[in-house]
């Protein structure tokens, strides 16, 4: 996996979260909250496992982005209860969505010097 793509991968799903509060349209919540789902989560559980689990900047990542994808769950659950307003205020800068989704960029860098 080409760990800047998955950087800027990872910071679409804030793009796809406001575009459903935009449009006010339902989200798989359940999906979204799984760590397994998305192609990064995939390589980290599965190939990425196999040739950086020993590594602890691969743990990191794993780790952040079990959480990122905690919080990304929430906004997808607010945004399907109907409470837009609660859900954009979520992916502000000073919310938890932010917080866990800059420790996933930042630890995916320190995988990728790690690595070469």
């Amino acid at each position: 996996m080409n760990l800047a793509d998955a950087i800027t991968k990872h910071a679409g799903w804030k793009v796809k979260l406001r575009t459903a509060i935009r449009r006010k349209a339902p989200v798989d919540a359940a999906s979204i909250a799984q760590d397994n789902c998305c192609e990064l989560g995939q390589w980290l559980h599965g190939e990425g496992r196999i040739s950086y689990g020993s590594k602890p900047e691969f743990e990191a990542v794993v780790e952040c982005h079990k959480q990122f994808h905690v919080e990304a769950g929430k906004v997808a659950a607010l945004i399907n209860a109907g409470q837009f307003d609660e859900a954009e205020k979520s992916l502000g800068s000073d919310g938890a969505y932010n917080a866990a989704s800059n420790a996933v960029c930042t630890e995916i860098l320190h995988l990728r010097q790690a690595v070469g």
